[in-house]
C-alpha cells in the first residue's frame, strides 16, 4: 500500500552511502528488478546480479542506516498532548466536541456551552412597518435576575436595553417600528446569536405623471404634472400614471368621502393608472397591498382642489368718471378685463337721453389679466345728431366661455355719464374747479405760516425742541404730499381742456402755471424744509455744538411766501 509514494533508487542510494562498499550493486539490483528488458544486456548477468543485491540486502542493519533517536522528543510531547486531550474531553465532553468542531469544521454555527440557555421565540421574523413588535426570550439554566437585547441598526453601534426577566421569560416590545435592525439577547453567562428583524416599508411612489386634459372652453392644452396634490378647473379629465419601487398586489383609490376605486395594475406590478374627471373638491389617498408579503399599506394623503368657473370682473377705465364736455370733445375708452379662463364676448353699451340701451359689439379681449385694454370705437360714427344738452351714458359688458345651463357668465362696468354743453357752461365748470382748487391752496398757505410762527421762537436748549422738529418735519412731507395731489388735479384740469378743443384758451395757461409753480415750490421749499427739521432733531451735531434752527425757519418762512 505504501509501494506508490515509496522511492526505491533513494533509499538504495541512502543504503549504499551509509557503507560506502556496495560499489552500487543496491541501486543497480533495484534498476534491473524493476525493467522488463534491457537492450543488449544478459537476462542470465540481470537475474544474478539481482540474486547479489538481495544477498546484500539481507545484510543491512537498518538502525545503522535510519536513526530514530531524532524523533524521541518530538513523539514524547505529541503523546503528552494526546493524553491532555483524551483527559480533556473525559472531563468536559461536550466542551471539547464544541471546540473540535469549530477547529476542524469552522463554517459549522456551533456556541460553547454555557450554565443559562436562551432561546428566542419567533426570532427571525418579517413585520409591517408602523406596527407594534414583541419579542419573547425563554431563559433556561442558571437564570439570573435581568437580561440585556442589543440593538443595532444597519452598521451603526448596538443599543443596551436591560429586561427583567420573569418566570424564566423577558419580553421586549416596541410601540411601532419603521426600519429593520438586527438583535442578540444576553443572559448570565450566554448570550444569543444576532438576528434580524426585517420591516417591509410601504410602496413608495417613484415617479408620479398626472396628465390634466382641461374642459374645452378654458382652451388649454393637455398638461403633465408631477405633483399629486393638485388644483384643477371643474370638469377636468386627470389621469394617475404611477410607478412604485415594488411590486403590489392590489391598488386603489381612497377618497376621503365616497367610495375607493381599483387601479389598473401592469403586467410587473410596479405600475398603476386611473383616470376620473374632477367634479369636486376632496382629499384622497391610495391604498396598496404588496406582492411579495401581502402588507396592506395606505399612501400620505393628497388634495384636490376642484376650482369652480368664476364670473369676469370689469372696469371701465377711460373715461374714469363722469364728464361734462363740448360737442367737441373725444372720447377715448379703456377697460381693465380679469376672468380664470378668458373673455368669451365683448361689448360696449350706450343710452341715448331716455331711449332704450344699445349694444356694439367688440373684439373679444385677448388678456384677461387685468391689464388696460382699449377700445377702438368711436360714438360720433352711432350718435351723429349729437346736441348741447344731451346725455350719453356708456358701459362695458363681457362674458365668459363657461358653458353653464343657463350660458356663460356676464358682468358689466359701472357707467359713465357723458353730458354735453355749450364752451361757456363748460368754461364755467372748469373755473369752478379752479376756484376749489386755489382754495385748498389757501388753507396749505396758512398752515404753512402757522408752522412757521410755531418754529422761529423755539429755544433749541427746550425740551419739546427735539419733538417739535420731529412732528413739523412730518407735517411738510404731508403738505408735499397734497401739493402733489392739488399738481395731479391740475393736470387733468389742462388735459379735459385740450379734449375739449381749449387748450389755446387763457383759463388753460394759468393753470399749466399755476402746477408748474406748485411745482417748484413743493420740491425746491417744502422738502428742503422737511429734510433741514430732521436734521435739527438730531440736536447734536457731532462736535458738540448745538445746530442753529435759523435755515429751516428761513426755509419754512420761504416756502409759505
Amino acid at each position: 500500500m505504501f509501494k506508490p509514494w515509496f522511492n526505491f533508487p533513494r533509499t538504495a542510494l541512502k543504503v549504499e552511502d551509509h557503507y560506502q562498499n556496495f560499489e552500487s550493486l543496491l541501486v543497480s539490483g533495484v534498476q534491473l528488478s524493476g525493467a522488463k528488458a534491457v537492450s543488449g544486456a544478459s537476462t542470465a548477468m540481470a537475474a544474478r546480479t539481482v540474486e547479489q543485491a538481495n544477498e546484500a540486502a539481507n545484510e543491512v542493519d537498518i538502525g545503522e542506516v535510519v536513526s530514530f533517536n531524532r524523533i524521541g522528543v518530538p513523539g514524547l510531547l505529541g503523546c503528552l498532548l494526546l493524553a491532555s486531550l483524551c483527559m480533556f474531553a473525559a472531563i468536559n465532553f461536550p466542551l471539547f466536541k464544541t471546540a473540535a468542531t469549530r477547529l476542524f469544521m469552522p463554517w459549522v454555527a456551533i456556541e460553547y456551552p454555557t450554565r443559562t440557555q436562551i432561546e428566542v421565540e419567533d426570532g427571525e421574523r418579517i413585520v409591517k412597518e408602523g406596527e407594534g413588535l414583541r419579542l419573547v426570550a425563554n431563559i433556561s439554566g442558571e437564570i439570573p435576575d435581568s437580561a440585556k437585547i442589543f440593538l443595532r441598526t444597519g452598521k451603526g453601534k448596538p443599543r443596551a436595553r436591560t429586561l427583567a426577566i420573569t418566570g424564566g421569560v423577558c419580553e421586549y416590545e416596541a410601540q411601532t417600528v419603521f426600519r429593520s435592525f438586527d438583535f442578540r439577547i444576553s443572559a448570565g453567562d450566554a448570550r444569543s446569536l444576532w438576528q434580524t428583524m426585517r420591516v417591509i416599508s410601504a410602496p413608495r411612489i417613484e415617479r408620479a405623471d398626472v396628465t390634466l386634459e382641461f374642459p374645452e372652453y378654458t382652451q388649454r392644452p393637455v398638461e403633465t404634472v408631477e405633483a399629486l396634490t393638485l388644483t384643477v378647473p371643474e370638469g377636468t379629465t386627470i389621469k394617475w400614471k404611477l410607478s412604485l419601487d415594488r411590486a403590489v398586489d392590489k391598488a386603489e383609490f381612497r377618497p376621503a368621502e365616497g367610495e375607493t376605486q381599483p387601479l389598473d395594475i401592469n403586467a410587473d406590478g410596479r405600475s398603476v393608472t386611473m383616470q376620473q374627471m374632477a367634479s369636486e373638491s376632496r382629499a384622497y389617498s391610495f391604498g396598496w397591498v404588496g406582492k411579495e408579503h401581502g402588507f396592506a399599506f395606505s399612501s400620505p394623503r393628497h388634495y384636490l382642489q376642484v376650482a369652480p368657473d368664476r364670473a369676469p370682473s370689469v372696469n371701465l377705465t377711460s373715461p374714469a368718471g363722469n364728464l361734462f364736455a363740448t360737442l367737441e370733445r373725444n372720447l377715448d375708452f379703456a377697460f381693465r378685463a380679469r376672468d380664470d379662463h378668458g373673455i368669451g364676448e365683448a361689448f360696449i353699451s350706450y343710452r341715448f337721453n331716455k331711449s332704450g340701451e344699445k349694444k356694439v359689439a367688440l373684439p373679444a379681449p385677448e388678456l384677461s389679466d387685468g391689464s388696460e385694454q382699449r377700445i377702438d370705437w368711436n360714438y360720433r360714427d352711432a350718435l351723429p345728431d349729437l346736441a348741447i344738452g344731451d346725455t350719453v351714458s356708456f358701459a362695458v359688458e363681457l362674458a365668459d366661455r363657461y358653458p353653464g345651463p343657463d350660458g356663460p357668465h356676464r358682468v358689466r362696468s359701472d357707467a359713465r355719464r357723458v353730458q354735453f354743453l355749450s364752451k361757456e357752461d363748460y368754461l364755467a365748470r372748469i373755473e369752478k374747479q379752479k376756484r376749489r382748487l386755489l382754495n385748498q391752496i389757501r388753507i396749505i398757505y396758512r398752515e404753512e405760516r402757522g408752522v412757521h410762527a410755531l418754529i422761529r421762537y423755539l429755544d433749541p436748549s427746550a425740551a419739546v425742541f427735539v419733538q417739535t422738529c420731529q412732528l413739523e418735519a412730518v407735517r411738510q412731507d404731508l403738505m408735499r404730499e397734497r401739493l402733489g395731489v392739488i399738481r395731479a388735479r391740475i393736470d387733468v384740469l389742462v388735459g379735459d381742456l385740450a379734449a375739449n378743443k381749449v387748450s389755446e384758451e387763457a383759463e388753460s395757461a394759468a393753470l399749466v402755471e399755476l402746477g408748474s409753480e406748485l411745482e417748484r415750490i413743493s420740491d425746491e421749499h417744502v422738502r428742503r424744509a422737511a429734510s433741514l427739521l430732521r436734521g435739527l432733531a438730531a440736536v447734536d451735531d457731532g462736535r458738540g455744538k448745538t445746530r442753529n434752527p435759523a435755515p429751516a425757519i428761513d426755509m419754512v418762512n420761504s416756502s409759505a411766501r
